[in-house]
């Protein structure tokens, strides 16, 4: 019993923002880590969504955010959750290469926030169970990471369906910010 109570008092929770396109797998990899067969009902258009996931040692508050599209306050929307964050996850459909240059142009815009300068960044190269999907190196490439030098990041390829690359992602994170204590 100590030893359970020891456990949860270490439990350090580190606030993460989870952030794409819509329609890229945000949810489903969220709903996936937190082992819920179900997703909700309606698709997240713009906004936000909180989920509780616990990794390893760490619980992750993981705020599901939709950005792009029309919505002017996308810039804002971050900009609201930027204080606080310790890690960004950044989803792109890998197989949607028309959307590809959207995606940048979000990261980018994310990238130049101020109070985010240092926060690392997971990138889920997501739905590679899928035909014709870019492999994790034409994503580099198109998404021009070799220019961000002093952030630490990572691509993981991933499936949200299947649940492929999910837990390495997360455990990249979690080694991550257990090294910035």
């Amino acid at each position: 019993m100590g030893a359970c109570i020891s456990l949860w008092y270490r439990r350090k929770t580190h606030t993460v923002a989870m952030i794409g396109l819509q329609g890229v797998g945000k949810t489903t990899i969220l709903y996936k880590m937190k082992k819920k067969g179900l997703l909700p009902d309606s698709p997240l258009e713009i906004g936000y969504n909180l989920e509780i996931v616990s990794y390893s040692e760490s619980t992750f508050a993981v705020w599901d955010m939709n950005v792009g599209g029309t919505h002017s306050g996308t810039r804002s929307l971050m900009q609201t959750f930027a204080a606080g964050t310790k890690a960004i996850i950044f989803v792109i459909d890998s197989t949607n290469t028309e959307r590809i240059a959207d995606a940048k142009e979000q990261l980018d815009q994310l990238l130049s926030i101020k109070e985010l300068n240092n926060t690392p960044l997971l990138i889920f190269a997501n739905k590679q169970d899928l035909p014709r999907a870019l492999s994790t190196s034409q994503l580099i490439d198109k998404l021009g990471l070799f220019a961000l030098h002093n952030r630490k990041w990572n691509i993981q390829a991933s499936s949200a369906t299947y649940g492929d690359g999910l837990y390495e992602g997360f455990e990249w994170v979690h080694t991550t910010l257990r090294g910035r204590r």
